[in-house]
């Protein structure tokens, strides 16, 4: 798929959290090629030509936000005061944001810095071939699923009605037949950063070779 025929897709990057785990903001965890955890992220999203990105931040906000500006000028930076409630606050303030014109949006926290260009690509031709009946598309290894999911504008309403102290796959479980497990061959859509054994971890990564790497995470 060529850059330009993603218009009708958003991008939003939910990097409003405390980080209380790792002790410094994961947003700014710098990566080997000179990368942040967020420049990877927003990176990833534009090798497949999506440009309407946004970005929810709320704690470490104003510097995240100058980081997200370094590296996509164009990129929608959404201030949500409600995120100590919790993550879907975020999600909501996101799906506030989106431009009317977007019919679906990827959805994704911060912490996974190795999304792949092929699972990207692969939920949006799930979602473009897909008929009526499937809103949610999930990539999955292994019989698992990942991060990151493309939701259909179709149930945005349904995220803005959960309180916000409620997971946002609550909205996945209360019907399952909308959702699609979209088949992948890596198991880095489960890799996340939660604390420092992580990052060290995907630093690993992304110096040695991903696959061999990968495969070690998988058995583990």
């Amino acid at each position: 798929m060529k850059p330009g025929d993603n218009r009708d897709v958003a991008a939003m990057i939910l990097a409003a959290g405390y980080s209380k785990r790792m002790g410094r903001p994961k947003a700014l965890l710098p990566l080997p090629g000179g990368e942040t955890v967020i420049s990877r992220v927003i990176g990833a999203f534009r090798s497949i030509g999506i440009e309407r990105l946004l970005v929810v931040v709320g704690s470490s906000g104003g510097e995240i936000s100058a980081e997200v500006k370094r590296v996509s000028p164009a990129a929608a930076i959404i201030w949500n005061g409600l995120f100590p409630v919790g993550q879907t606050t975020s999600l909501q303030a996101g799906i506030r944001a989106l431009p009317p014109d977007i019919k679906a949006a990827f959805l994704t926290p911060v912490d996974f810095p190795l999304t792949e260009t092929a699972t990207l690509l692969a939920l949006q031709s799930a979602w473009r071939s897909s008929g009526k009946g499937k809103a949610i598309f999930v990539p999955a290894h292994g019989g698992r699923r990942g991060h990151p999911f493309l939701v259909d504008r179709s149930i945005f309403h349904e995220y803005m009605e959960l309180r916000g102290d409620e997971p946002g796959n609550r909205v996945a479980r209360s019907d399952p037949r909308r959702v699609s497990e979209v088949p992948v061959s890596t198991p880095s859509i489960r890799i996340d950063l939660d604390d420092p054994a992580d990052y060290a971890a995907v630093r690993i990564a992304l110096k040695c070779s991903s696959a061999s790497f990968l495969q070690d995470s998988e058995r583990t």
